[in-house]
């Protein structure tokens, strides 16, 4: 059965604190860009969460998108330490396999970072179709760029 409001891609956006508080829930993740991160860090020390932080290197996605040196952290419940590392380990590697080259792995990992993060087999299934039709898009362009490039078309 599906809710009528049910959000597939970023359906804990908002609501990761509620949903730890109430067990659903053992690990937060956010980006640097997270709005409000000190207020972030306040919730997590008023539930006794414990923290992983860490940083993602530049990497080069394509000509036109590179993703700059950025800091990331890991909320957790005490006693998930290994599935913090584990999560933050699929977190890097995600970044760096972001090329079609690697799609397949790229996914995988992304279908684990999900489960890790307490996602429904359907929430991360949706999120697996968005992302593999953005890789796909992706490699279009870069042909198209490269065809180009070469005088293969104009």
């Amino acid at each position: 059965m599906q809710l009528k409001n049910e959000r597939l891609i970023g359906p804990h956006e908002g609501q990761e604190f509620d949903l730890i508080k109430r067990g659903d829930k053992t690990l937060a993740y956010f980006g640097e860009d997270s709005v409000s991160m000190n207020e972030k860090y306040q919730k997590a020390k008023e539930l006794g969460l414990d923290e992983l932080e860490f940083y993602f290197d530049p990497i080069e996605v394509d000509e036109n998108i590179i993703l700059p040196r950025h800091k990331a952290v890991i909320f957790y419940v005490t006693g998930y330490e290994q599935k913090a590392k584990r999560l933050e380990k699929l977190l890097i590697e995600a970044i760096s396999l972001f090329r079609v080259s690697s799609k397949s792995k790229y996914l995988a990992g992304e279908r684990e970072i999900g489960e890790l993060l307490g996602y429904s087999k359907k929430q991360i299934d949706a999120y697996i179709d968005f992302q593999d039709d953005l890789l796909t898009k992706i490699a279009e362009k870069k042909l198209r760029n490269d065809l180009n490039a070469c005088g293969v078309i104009r």
